[in-house]
C-alpha cells in the first residue's frame, strides 16, 4: 500500500528529493524528506517567506533580495532563527557548501562566521554573496575583533585527497 503525506493525505514518494520552485520573485530550493509530499514542503516554505518577507527579505523587482541582517542577529527565539536560516538556505544566500562561498575568519585564521549553535543546526553556514558576509560581520563583530572575510575558491575533500594519493 502506498504511503500518504501526514499533512494532506496525498500519495507521496518516499524518496528524499530537492523541490525547486519560484515564489514572490525568489527562487527556492528545498529538500523534502520521504515522509512529506512536495506540495506540503512548498507550502511550508511559502508560509515562512510570507511570515518574514516584509521585514527580513527586501524584494526589489528583478534585483537580488536585500537581507535585513540586523533582524537576523536580533532574533532571540531559536525557532524563529531556524526559520530565518531555512529561508536563507532555500533562496541561496547561505550554503552548507564552502566552495565558491565566503567565510568570516578571525586574526588567527579560525572560522568565526555563521555557526548558530542551535540544537538542530550542527553545520557551519557560508555566505554565497560577499556583500552579505561583510554586512553580517560588520554588525556582529564590528571593531571588537580582528576579522576578515575570505572567498573559498577550491575545496578538496578528504576522500578526493585519499583517492589522488592512492592513484600516485
Amino acid at each position: 500500500m502506498a504511503k500518504s503525506c501526514p499533512k494532506c493525505r496525498e500519495k507521496l514518494s518516499e524518496t528524499p528529493e530537492r523541490v525547486v520552485f519560484p515564489y514572490e520573485g525568489l527562487g527556492l530550493s528545498v529538500l523534502k524528506n520521504g515522509f512529506e509530499c512536495a506540495s506540503c514542503k512548498r507550502k511550508e516554505y511559502e508560509d515562512k517567506v510570507d511570515k518574514y518577507s516584509q521585514d527580513f527579505i527586501g524584494l526589489q523587482g528583478p534585483h537580488p533580495p536585500e537581507i535585513n541582517w540586523q533582524m537576523y542577529i536580533d532574533e532571540h527565539s531559536d525557532k524563529e532563527k531556524e526559520e530565518l536560516t531555512d529561508i536563507l538556505l532555500a533562496i541561496g544566500i547561505l550554503s552548507i557548501e564552502s566552495k565558491d562561498s565566503w567565510e568570516i575568519v578571525d586574526g588567527s585564521s579560525r572560522t568565526i562566521g555563521l555557526n548558530l549553535g542551535l540544537p538542530s543546526s550542527g553545520s557551519y553556514f557560508y555566505f554565497k554573496r560577499k556583500k552579505d558576509a561583510l554586512q553580517y560581520a560588520c554588525l556582529i563583530y564590528d571593531d571588537h575583533y580582528k576579522w576578515e572575510a575570505r572567498h573559498i575558491g577550491e575545496v578538496v575533500s578528504r576522500d578526493e585527497a585519499l583517492f589522488e594519493k592512492s592513484e600516485t
